[in-house]
C-alpha cells in the first residue's frame, strides 16, 4: 500500500495517498489535517509552500478560495491559481510595490523610449535622403572616362589619351 497500488492491485485515488503523503501547502500552513474534499490542495501542493506563502501574504486564504470558486471549470480555477502564484512570487522577488504591473510599466517605457528613438532615426533619415540623392545625381552627371570617341586599334595610335603623340617627335 505505500507506493499507492492497494490490495486487490487497483491504484489508490489521489486524495487517499494524500491522506498518507503530507497534507496540502495551506493545511499544513493552518497546521491542520488536509480533507479529502480540500478545494485549495489541487492547486497549492505540499512541495509548494513558499508560493502559497506568498499568495496567502498578497490575497489571503479567503480571497484565494473566492476566486478558485468564482470559475467555471477546472482548467480556468487552475489558470487562477497559476496566476495568483505568479503575481504573488513577482511582488515577493522582483518589486514588492506594483508586481507585475511594474514590470508591465517597465517594458512599456522599454517600448516608449524604442519608438522615440525609431522616430528621431526616420526623421533624420528623410534629411538625409535628399541629400544623398543629388549626390548620386551629381556623381552619375560627373563622371569621366579616359577615352573620349571612338578607339582606334589600327597601329597608328593608342587608345590611350597620353600616349596618342609620343611617336612623332622621334
Amino acid at each position: 500500500m505505500d507506493d499507492g497500488v492497494n490490495v486487490n492491485g487497483h491504484e489508490q485515488s489521489q486524495s487517499q495517498s494524500r491522506k498518507k503523503n503530507k497534507a496540502c501547502a495551506p493545511c499544513r500552513h493552518q497546521r491542520r489535517r488536509c480533507p479529502s474534499n480540500c478545494p485549495l490542495a489541487p492547486y497549492f501542493p505540499a512541495d509548494q509552500e513558499q508560493d502559497f506563502l506568498n499568495a496567502h501574504k498578497l490575497f489571503g486564504v479567503g480571497n484565494i478560495l473566492k476566486i478558485i470558486q468564482a470559475c467555471q471549470n477546472s482548467e480556468q480555477k487552475r489558470m487562477a491559481a497559476q496566476t495568483m502564484k505568479w503575481e504573488a512570487n513577482r511582488r515577493a522577488d522582483v518589486d514588492p510595490v506594483y508586481g507585475s504591473a511594474g514590470i508591465v510599466w517597465d517594458f512599456c517605457q522599454k517600448i516608449q523610449s524604442c519608438q522615440l528613438e525609431l522616430h528621431s532615426l526616420l526623421h533624420q533619415l528623410a534629411l538625409y535622403r535628399p541629400q544623398s540623392q543629388l549626390q548620386l545625381q551629381h556623381q552619375r552627371q560627373n563622371v569621366n572616362y579616359p577615352i573620349s570617341g571612338p578607339l582606334k586599334l589600327d597601329g597608328e595610335g593608342s587608345p590611350f589619351p597620353d600616349q596618342n603623340h609620343q611617336n612623332d617627335g622621334s
